[in-house]
């Protein structure tokens, strides 16, 4: 009896020690995934011929625009309710004779259902602040809105005397876009009627003059970037203390678009923010800095206006 308990023994270690082959996939059973993005859209395109849709040039409020691209982004940020956005990149030129921005104000949009969609444009990094343009430059700007289901939304365009429609795709996992570019007609010179470095020039009660200017690295550790600073006099000629300068102009470069005012990064003893009646004090504003070139500083109140021209040179 031992001896078949062994022989069985022996059968059953040779079964548990037979080599087990593999199970080999062939190459078509295997699905290499590389990208989630479609390589066509699958939108059907209903709109009548004489609507605005993307690559269509627009004519509002004295911009001249044309809608490039749309695609679905992710929205980044846990307090929102928005998990998706489409972003909407456009082409914008002011054809007007002053400064103008493209105002939110003047833009809603529609899912292809009709619901009116959350403007979302401050959650992504990719949307526009809304700068200034200069008249005869082009700006590239984005807008971004909700997303809630793949179709052609209509966004329109109001500013209380003319309404435009247009009209434009939003599909997950595709980026719909046409190839078109437009040239900068922007151009200014420095003339000698211009104020510049070293000219004393009146606004708003104060007398000032700019002295000199240098470009520095901006100290933050949020914005790894270079600012204009401008020295300059000011005298308070007003009959009560002048405050917040730092308000008092916008500036732009040399191809019109408007860039950021930085004082608030300089040291606190350095800014131009309140000047006290009858008195004269040295401070300094600043601006980006996003190249060498001739650079416009705006100094507007609605009641009156000064343009100080600096041509900037690393």
């Amino acid at each position: 009896m031992k001896k078949l308990q062994i022989i069985f023994l022996l059968f059953l270690w040779g079964c548990s020690t037979e080599e087990v082959q593999p199970e080999v996939k062939e190459l078509e059973d295997v699905v290499f995934i590389e990208s989630n993005d479609k390589e066509e859209s699958e939108l059907v395109n209903t709109l009548e011929e004489d609507t605005y849709t993307l690559g269509d040039m627009v004519f509002f409020n004295d911009f001249e625009l044309i809608f490039r691209s749309t695609e679905i982004k992710t929205v980044q940020n846990k307090y929102s309710d928005v998990k998706k956005a489409v972003l909407v990149e456009y082409i914008i030129t002011n054809n007007g004779d002053r400064r103008k921005y493209l105002s939110f104000l003047y833009t809603d949009c529609y899912d292809s259902e009709g619901k009116e969609l959350l403007d979302v444009g401050s959650l992504l990094e990719e949307s526009s602040t809304y700068e200034y343009i200069q008249p005869g430059a082009t700006s590239t700007g984005y807008l971004a809105y909700e997303y809630t289901n793949d179709g052609y939304y209509r966004l329109e365009l109001d500013d209380y005397e003319e309404v435009v429609d247009v009209y434009i795709p939003a599909e997950k996992d595709y980026k719909h876009e046409v190839d078109v570019e437009r040239s900068n007609e922007y151009k200014r010179e420095l003339t000698d009627e211009d104020i510049t470095i070293g000219e004393e020039f009146e606004f708003a009660g104060l007398v000032m003059k700019l002295h000199s200017y240098q470009v520095e690295d901006i100290e933050s550790s949020y914005w790894h970037n270079e600012h204009v600073v401008v020295l300059m006099d000011i005298t308070n000629t007003n009959v009560e203390d002048f405050k917040n300068g730092w308000f008092l102009f916008r500036a732009y470069s040399y191809f019109g678009i408007e860039v950021a005012e930085t004082g608030l990064y300089l040291d606190k003893s350095r800014q131009f923010d309140t000047v006290k009646q009858g008195e004269t004090v040295t401070a300094e504003i600043a601006f980006e800095y996003i190249g060498d070139g001739l650079y416009l500083l705006d100094f507007d109140n609605l009641l009156e206006n000064v343009e100080v021209l600096i041509e900037v040179k690393k």
